[in-house]
């Protein structure tokens, strides 16, 4: 599961995202992601985020859960959402929990 770091941002990287028509790299997505709660509900903070394109990357794009977003207790589940939406529309959905930096 992905770690998301209550009181600390955290930073969320999509890595060489590709158009699987010809293997080239996505360089001009619009890629954003949702943090959802285990009851499906969205997280306040944590809507809609956008993960902006890193410059000469391949396929690269990042974006923050902020310190500011409510993870709850440690431990606590959630799904992290990513819609692409470029050459082509995808979706993934992405289980996380949370925890304090530097715990196991």
């Amino acid at each position: 599961m992905l770690p998301l770091y209550i009181n600390s941002d955290t930073l969320i990287r999509l890595d060489r995202l590709k158009n699987p028509t010809d293997d080239s790299f996505v360089n001009n997505a619009t890629v954003t992601f949702t943090l959802k709660d285990s009851s499906g509900a969205n997280v306040t903070g944590a809507v809609a985020v956008s993960m902006a394109y890193v410059t000469s990357s391949d396929g690269r794009y990042e974006g923050l859960v902020a310190n500011t977003v409510t993870l709850g207790d440690p431990q606590t589940e959630f799904d992290l959402e990513v819609t692409i939406v470029g050459t082509r529309t995808d979706f993934r959905k992405i289980r996380c929990v949370s925890k304090y930096r530097g715990s196991r």
